[in-house]
């Protein structure tokens, strides 16, 4: 489901007016993207994540939740889980946590400074090579320009995107069986919300999994300390089946929160040593 999200991401720097003006706005956003990643690693995060399961008839099957705190060493992320169900994790859990955070950060304290550099370039790569993979995506759909709203107070453009019958490119599977609708604000030219719909199921893998038609993907993002763009709430309802067995109605909500931002190698000495 998240590979669906990636590929409305990618999405977002789509043409929005005639064919020369298109293609400046496409690079921009692209080159944006890329800013926003390498900026938002100098930043701490929450995630809080809810699934919710839902039975035959609609009703609440499950409900499960996680908190966790999002941080960087040595150019490497970590994800510290903080609260578990709505509940603080005992103290055993807590002590473990703690102590996975206390490990990655000391081994990222006795990396040279070559060796991080070396470390953030490889995961650049692995950035650019997947945005390689999507470069033929604003191909596979008819854009319109339906509105100027405002939006979180500044200017934006409502585009929404048509899947196109004669796309025949790499993603075609998935991208065939998309509705999109995207708000990118005017200034910055950033995305700040995508509200999808699958029109028939999609498939991820050798049948690992598979999203039935008619769910439901919405993306937001939000301004942060007026220099970055950063993910707010990323939402995904339908049934779902995974390995062609399990079958399920779910419901996933993502929330970010309490962007901070760092030094690592501050961060790093402020982690104590588990007792």
């Amino acid at each position: 489901m998240l590979k669906v999200i990636t590929f409305l991401l990618a999405a977002a720097g789509i043409p929005l007016f005639c064919a020369e003006t298109a293609r400046d706005i496409v690079n921009r956003s692209v080159k944006l993207d890329f800013r926003n990643q390498d900026v938002l690693r100098d930043y701490t995060f929450n995630i809080l994540s809810q699934s919710t399961e839902f039975d035959n008839s609609g009703g609440v099957k499950a409900v499960h939740s996680k908190l966790q705190e999002v941080l960087y060493f040595g150019g490497k992320p970590h994800n510290r889980l903080v609260a578990k169900d709505g509940k603080p994790l005992a103290p055993g859990d807590e002590k473990k946590e703690q102590a996975k955070a206390t490990s990655a950060a000391l081994e990222a304290s006795k990396l040279s400074a070559d060796e991080v550099t070396k470390r953030q370039e490889v995961a650049r790569r692995e950035r650019l090579r997947k945005r390689d993979e999507q470069w033929d995506i604003p191909n596979a759909f008819n854009f319109t320009i339906v509105g100027e709203p405002v939006l979180k107070g500044r200017p934006a453009w409502q585009i929404t995107a048509e899947p196109r019958p004669d796309y025949k490119g790499r993603n075609g599977g998935i991208l065939h069986n998309l509705r999109a609708t995207f708000w990118i604000d005017q200034i910055d030219f950033q995305w700040v919300r995508v509200e999808a719909e699958t029109l028939d199921t999609i498939s991820f893998g050798l049948f690992i999994a598979r999203i039935a038609k008619g769910a439901v993907l919405t993306f937001e993002a939000q301004r942060i300390n007026d220099e970055v763009w950063a993910p707010s709430r990323v939402y995904v309802k339908g049934a779902a089946r995974l390995a062609l067995v399990k079958k399920f109605n779910i419901e996933e909500n993502m929330t970010f929160s309490d962007y901070k931002k760092f030094r690592t190698d501050a961060t790093i000495t402020s982690i104590a040593d588990p007792k």
